[in-house]
């Protein structure tokens, strides 16, 4: 039987995709390739595109079909196998507005998924994208209700962010919204919404947030990509409860979760995703508080000690900086949205660490004489409290031999300097 309960909603050319696109597409020699239309071929060329542009977001990118819309909306494969370690194994979870299936084909490798999606193409994609990992799911073209939810005790949501075809962090303006999200979530045991890192609540909102959720930010490669609200008895699951345990956190609601992921091959990572076999080429740190604020605390300083960091912007969107910093015994940089710093180096994905040199006025002519009397190769060029263009710095003050060197320009006091450091591997 076919999972897509509305397959006959797919127009003719979706059907053909669907049904022959990958077999053309995993042979790009075939014969039979030319006897297909324009129309046919441009689809086979737009999906190669589409998997170019994401062969650095999923692993095995050629297993995958995709529209524009769901490409730009999906979670990076890190984020998804996160997000799918936190489900208990073998119970049927509900993957609403599932688009693609990133989530879904990460949620079905622990067991049994229902993905529901409002547009048929979509929820077509997700389950051919499941089922090229080796899954079968049931795939439901409808919106998101409490019914969607009905036999499963779990939901992973993912609310449409756009208004009027344009995006929105106004959480009001979600389609489902978080009101009506809630609404859902009290028919099930507890889940998982999935929102921007930076979205905005209204009064109400943020109220329900606050005594029902846990929230955490999750990134990787520098970035931050999404923040999770932690719903009911999602948090009493094991990954969760190993992050409080390790964190002291006694009281899950309004606790905040920075977690830093990355590929299970690169070094400076402190634990694995190992609940789940075919999840453990994924590698997460995380740090959590409760009621943090970064108001709180010391005052910054504007003395820079031997060791800079630059702090993951996981731990900015969480505003996690402040707490995660005195935790390590480092000290802000004139502002705690900067830089940080310390005597003693860090080797953690929660930061970028870096050996200070020397500290320079922001002029172009003293630091062109610096690196010239040091010999400098390639310069990096990062910046906080202070806008610049980088890349034209960088090429400015690279030279083609030498050693590599960091300008971190920012605001020390009232001044912006540039402190010439040397990167700490881990």
């Amino acid at each position: 039987m076919n999972p897509i309960h509305t397959v006959e909603e797919l127009n003719e050319l979706q059907r053909w995709l669907l049904d022959h696109g990958r077999g053309f597409l995993d042979d790009p020699t075939s014969r039979q390739r030319a006897r297909l239309s324009q129309v046919q071929q441009a689809l086979l060329e737009q999906q190669i595109a589409w998997r170019h542009r994401s062969r650095f977001r999923f692993p095995k990118p050629e297993r995958w079909l995709w529209s524009d819309r769901s490409l730009a909306q999906s979670s990076d494969w890190l984020s998804a196998a996160f997000k799918a370690a936190l489900f208990p194994q073998n119970q049927l979870v509900v993957d609403g507005c599932c688009g693609a299936g990133v989530d879904t084909v990460a949620l079905a490798l622990r067991g049994p998924v229902i993905a529901v999606d409002s547009d048929p193409w979509l929820a077509a994609l997700a389950a051919s994208n499941a089922a090229a990992h080796g899954s079968q799911i049931t795939a439901r073209a409808e919106l998101l209700t409490v019914q969607s939810v009905r036999g499963s005790r779990w939901l992973h949501a993912d609310p449409d962010r756009r208004s009027d075809q344009a995006k929105t962090l106004n959480a009001d303006e979600f389609s489902p919204s978080v009101d009506a999200l809630a609404e859902i979530f009290r028919e099930v045991d507890g889940g998982v919404i999935k929102i921007a890192p930076s979205t905005e609540f209204s009064e109400h909102t943020a109220q329900w947030v606050d005594e029902h959720c846990s929230r955490a930010w999750i990134g990787s490669f520098g970035e931050c990509r999404q923040q999770l609200l932690l719903v009911g008895d999602i948090v009493e699951q094991e990954v969760i409860q190993q992050i409080f345990a390790a964190n002291n956190i006694e009281d899950a609601n309004s606790s905040r979760l920075a977690v830093v992921l990355s590929a299970g091959s690169q070094p400076g990572v402190s634990s694995q995703l190992d609940l789940i076999p075919q999840l453990t080429e994924v590698r997460w740190e995380a740090f959590a508080s409760e009621g943090c604020s970064i108001e709180a605390g010391p005052e910054p300083t504007d003395e820079v000690g031997s060791y800079v960091f630059d702090l993951h912007a996981t731990l900015h969107g969480a505003e996690l900086q402040q707490a995660w910093a005195e935790h390590n015994e480092l000290e802000a940089i004139t502002d705690v949205r900067g830089y940080f710093t310390g005597d003693a180096p860090i080797v953690s994905s929660m930061t970028q660490c870096f050996e200070l040199l020397e500290i320079l006025p922001w002029d172009d002519r003293q630091i062109r004489k610096w690196l010239r009397g040091r010999g400098v190769g390639n310069v990096e060029v990062k910046c906080r409290l202070t806008k610049l263009d980088a890349s034209s710095f960088q090429r400015r003050y690279s030279g083609e031999q030498g050693d590599p060197l960091t300008l971190l320009v920012t605001r020390v006091g009232e001044r912006v300097r540039a402190l010439a450091c040397r990167r700490v591997d881990g």
